[in-house]
């Protein structure tokens, strides 16, 4: 991650600009307000951002690197180059097979490709964070060649986990709400919580600073609980409230 490096030249009594093609840092981790609350920690530390914007050259002084151009115009002159782009599959070999390809090979939820009988899995698919969730998705992507219909909807492989300066983050599932969504947020001092609800259902959650109950969350979430019916504020929902109770004294879960 460019921000773990960021972080460490900081540390180091350096002052490091960070560009990003993305409107704002942590894109993939976080929403933009919480995302912010990170830059700003970062730029009272003395890093500059550079958001919005593309590198198209660098540029060189024999082997030795003395800037880059940004969106073929803007010159930045720099005596390091630290270049994080995360996991790129290597796809190049499909450009001219009628797969259809993003930033990995675009797959739908039986993780098919657009070509009948073609399937993707793992880092080819763009979707594994983890070679557990690689592994689920290639059972899932042969289980549907042999004519077995199964969906991935392993939520948890889109996990984050962030933590800078004292800060702790974790986001799962989809934490960028559609039109229909249901957003539910709260804040203060020390903390950001965000819970996206779809049709009654959490879909994605961002806790930061307080990442407590984050295991509740992630066990809502992945195994698409829906809170519609119950009478409190989302954030007082517990496992309790899923559970009745039995003339006998037993409990069993409602769900």
């Amino acid at each position: 991650m460019g921000l773990d490096a960021a972080y460490g030249l900081l540390e180091m009594g350096k002052k490091p600009t960070v560009i990003d093609v993305a409107e704002s840092v942590l894109s993939v981790n976080l929403d933009p307000y919480a995302a912010g609350i990170y830059q700003k920690k970062f730029e009272e530390a003395g890093c500059k951002f550079r958001l919005g914007a593309k590198v198209t050259a660098v540029l060189w002084n024999g082997d030795v690197v003395k800037g880059i151009v940004l969106d073929g115009k803007d010159a930045v002159p720099c005596d390091l180059l630290i270049v994080a782009v995360g996991i790129r599959p290597a796809i190049a070999f499909l450009a001219d097979s009628g797969i259809t390809c993003e930033r990995g090979v675009k797959v739908d939820k039986h993780l098919a490709t657009n070509v009948p009988g073609v399937y993707a899995a793992g880092d080819a698919a763009g979707l594994s964070v983890s070679w557990p969730s690689a592994m689920n998705q290639g059972d899932v992507a042969a289980l549907n060649m042999l004519g077995v219909s199964t969906e991935y909807d392993e939520i948890l492989a889109l996990k984050n986990t962030v933590n800078f300066f004292g800060i702790p983050s974790l986001s799962v599932g989809q934490f960028i709400p559609t039109p229909e969504d249901v957003v539910n947020s709260r804040e203060d001092r020390g903390r950001y919580q965000k819970v996206v609800i779809r049709n009654g259902v959490p879909v994605g959650v961002i806790l930061q600073g307080d990442i407590s109950r984050s295991g509740f969350w992630q066990y809502i979430i992945s195994h698409k609980i829906s809170v519609a019916d119950i009478p409190k504020s989302v954030w007082k929902v517990s496992f309790a409230d899923n559970y009745s109770l039995e003339k006998n004294g037993e409990y069993k879960w409602a769900v």
